[in-house]
């Protein structure tokens, strides 16, 4: 009885030793991680002071540096643990100088949605995160703050998916999940949460073969149209597909890849029939509506 009661307290005593220390180490990189936003932001306060980077705008042809400075200083992350120190002189904002580029401590994460601080009088920060426990740092007034949680942190630079938090999803094979955001520098239309991987569709033919360019096939009166297609499923366990001929009638197959032959009936001297392929995988996600995946037939004497 006594070594179960041993036990018993000894299994108490290290899970209570256990998640304090958990804590604490949290505490600890969460401090360190804001400590170097910090010092970063102190670094961009003294190149503001000194303006050490007027003479290199004005190499790049710059003119409005002068007493009402208008270069854009900046602390801009570019994936959600390394940022860029960096000066937008006017005219060539597309083209900054490099500072240095340094990277927050391990464990320590940028929190989704923010990009960075823009040095200046306006309100600009960021949230950082360690297993789910966040802090926020930012400038406002030209002075280092450290505001709540949940106070507004106005507007960072502008920068790629990734320093977002964000992943741009490949809109052939991928399918974007979660929160869209439009403002980033490199894929403004796919640039999502996450992305989850979706069917593609490799090829869609038909016998009598069908003219590519023009995505046409032509057949006479009675004649039947073999079609075929084969699906690429990605990380999808299975796939299914319809087929919609156009005149009314479909069909829906199971598997990656099909064989299927139909037989139009026209009655005037010429029928247009506009074809089309839908593939959806098992977890609801479907093919990316690509040219591949529609065709035209027509049937004329």
């Amino acid at each position: 009885m006594r070594v179960i009661k041993f036990i018993f307290k000894s299994t108490v005593f290290l899970a209570l030793v256990g998640g304090a220390g958990f804590l604490l180490a949290r505490e600890i990189l969460l401090f360190m991680g804001i400590s170097k936003i910090k010092s970063s932001l102190s670094s961009l306060r003294s190149i503001s002071v000194q303006r050490q980077y007027s003479a290199k705008c004005k190499e790049k042809g710059s003119i409005s540096i002068g007493r009402d400075d208008p270069a854009t200083i900046q602390l801009r992350f570019i994936s959600s643990t390394e940022y860029v120190l960096e000066v937008l002189c006017s005219q060539f904002s597309i083209d900054p100088i490099l500072i240095e580029q340094e990277q927050l401590p391990k464990f320590v994460n940028k929190v989704a949605g923010g990009s960075g601080i823009v040095w200046g009088d306006a309100r600009s920060g960021v949230s950082l995160e360690v297993f789910d426990r966040k802090k926020s740092v930012g400038v406002e007034d030209r002075l280092i703050i450290s505001p709540p949680i949940d106070d507004e942190l106005g507007l960072g630079p502008t920068t790629s998916c990734s320093g977002y938090g964000f992943s741009c999803c490949k809109f052939e094979s991928e399918q974007g999940v979660g929160q869209q955001f439009a403002g980033s520098t490199d894929c403004p239309k796919s640039c999502f949460n996450s992305c989850i991987s979706r069917p593609i569709v490799l090829a869609f033919n038909t016998q009598p073969p069908i003219d590519l360019q023009r995505r046409l096939v032509i057949i006479a009166p009675g004649e039947a149209i073999t079609f075929s297609f084969v699906v690429d499923p990605g990380l999808n366990n299975s796939v299914s597909a319809k087929l919609n001929y156009g005149d009314g009638q479909e069909e829906v197959f199971s598997g990656d890849k099909q064989i299927v032959t139909h037989t139009y009936r026209c009655s005037e001297k010429e029928c247009f029939y506009k074809v089309k392929l839908t593939v959806e995988s098992d977890m609801g996600i479907l093919a990316a509506d690509l040219p591949i995946m529609s065709m035209s037939v027509l049937v004329r004497e």
